[in-house]
């Protein structure tokens, strides 16, 4: 409120004394917060581990506490484009890439973000290897500032969507050792008395915070804990996978947001069964699939249908792309094959987890109606990893979380850490390596759905749970529960 006050009696001063900017003024000068703020409770979990480094961090808690704190130089939309935060602009042949930064960005203490900050945060990230965001900088042959405002990155390989990665968070160069890494987000910390508020960062250069200005942390030992402190109350807000094993059923008055996911479900093939072999086996096999029901019913609507491996799925020329289960397709595909013996099948899937049990029973129900024989196989996280390494399946229920640019060589390449039926397609591997460095995106699909080396069923989505009538208007992006929280409201 003091700061609306303020902002009033400026402009009330300017138009006596005749100041303004006149046309050409900066559209963020004009800006006034006039944005109701809550004075509701909000918390979050927070494991205190020691200093916080946010590229470092990999405890899934404090993940969200980093993302209210922390920003890249991209973000990741929710339709998976590179949303730039920290960087203006870029230039890049998908090799070699120049990134350059924001001139308005400082951080909490007051330092203006330079190259060397970023530098330093994504040299964190690479060569940590309890980094979270390892996997992000594996492709990277170089990395350096030039200058005070240009980052030069150098790849190992063409990837275009390598901005896509680049969504790990920057601090302060020389500021990991502190209990709070120094940020340019939207809240920056204050501990008082042994206790630590979130409070809004007056300096953040996107401008006004949303409705909450104020988070508390409530400390927690463990995941345990932490749904427990948000049945009680103490905590506002969570991420709490709905397909999962582990899956929490919270009571009381919540509301459920959904987010966009790079967790691909699919059916993994073994390239060993020699029917399988057979694209046209393959296809079969994923005509008869009505991924759309199953994302309704197996996967709690928290799920979306795919037939490619990427999100969110394309649409193109040359080819069409099935929801539903088509019978007449699937037969003919079959008949097609001329196969010597009937198809029998075994589908491997991880026991402990009921919702893949429940939707690999309803793709073998689909393969039976084709005239297969289908056998589904759960198995204890254990075995079925003993299994899928020991190649005993003809098919398994997978799931991974892939890299926000889609990289398919870990599912595909000869050698890849996922490719457990192996997969060994030289056409493949030409496809997808020409779409990274740019090339015709819509071949690698077409080659993809002409040989279906692995079958995709869904993208799972993801959770975020919070107290009924806390926030309105929340849009959550895939790695980012705070984005767009200058449009939040209290209800």
């Amino acid at each position: 409120m003091k700061r609306k006050l303020l902002a009033l009696c400026l402009a009330a001063a300017c138009l006596l004394s005749g100041c303004g900017g006149g046309d050409g003024e900066d559209e963020a000068q004009k800006k006034v917060d006039d944005v109701p703020v809550s004075d509701a409770y909000f918390g979050l979990a927070y494991y205190d581990n020691g200093p916080l480094n946010p590229v470092v961090d990999n405890t899934r808690i404090n993940r969200l506490v980093c993302e209210a704190m922390y920003e890249g130089l991209f973000e990741v939309g929710a339709n998976f484009t590179a949303v730039p935060v920290l960087c203006s602009e870029y230039t890049g042949d998908g090799t070699t890439f120049t990134f350059t930064l924001r001139d308005d960005v400082t951080f909490w203490s007051g330092a203006k973000l330079t190259a060397a900050d970023v530098v330093a945060s994504l040299l964190a990230a690479q060569n940590n290897e309890a980094s979270p965001y390892r996997e992000r900088m594996r492709q990277v042959a170089s990395l350096e500032a030039k200058g005070e405002n240009q980052v030069e990155i150098v790849l190992t390989a063409p990837n275009t969507n390598f901005p896509r990665l680049l969504d790990i968070p920057v601090y302060r160069d020389g500021s990991a050792g502190e209990a709070f890494a120094d940020g340019t987000g939207p809240f920056k910390p204050v501990t008082e008395n042994g206790k630590t508020t979130l409070i809004a960062n007056e300096d953040w250069h996107k401008g006004y915070l949303g409705a909450i200005r104020t988070i508390t942390l409530v400390a927690v030992a463990n995941a345990d804990a932490a749904v427990t402190s948000f049945q009680t109350g103490d905590v506002s807000l969570m991420r709490e996978p709905r397909i999962s094993p582990k899956s929490v059923a919270i009571g009381g008055s919540v509301d459920t947001v959904q987010a966009a996911s790079a967790n691909l479900h699919y059916l993994g093939v073994n390239f060993s069964t020699p029917a399988l072999q057979n694209a046209k086996v393959r296809n079969a096999l994923s005509a008869a699939i009505g991924r759309q029901s199953i994302c309704s019913t197996q996967l709690q609507t928290f799920a979306d249908p795919a037939v490619l491996p990427v999100n969110p799925q394309p649409n193109g020329d040359g080819f069409t792309l099935n929801m539903d289960a088509d019978g007449e397709q699937a037969a003919a595909l079959l008949a097609e094959a001329a196969l010597e013996e009937p198809l029998s099948l075994t589908l491997l899937v991880n026991s402990d987890n009921a919702f893949k049990v429940a939707a690999a029973e309803q793709v073998a129900a689909a393969w039976r109606a084709l005239g297969a024989a289908v056998t589904v196989n759960p198995q204890p996280y254990d075995a079925y990893m003993e299994a899928l390494a020991a190649g005993n399946f003809d098919l398994y229920y997978g799931e991974t979380r892939m890299m926000p640019d889609f990289d398919l060589r870990p599912l595909l390449s000869s050698g890849g850490s996922l490719n457990y039926g192996h997969s060994a397609s030289e056409t493949m591997n030409a496809a997808i390596s020409k779409a990274r460095a740019g090339e015709d995106v819509t071949a690698l699909y077409t080659q993809f759905l002409e040989e279906m080396p692995v079958i995709p069923l869904a993208f799972e989505r993801d959770q975020v749970i919070l107290r009924k009538g806390l926030i309105d208007s929340i849009t959550p992006a895939p790695y980012n529960v705070f984005a767009g929280l200058q449009d939040w409201r209290s209800t």
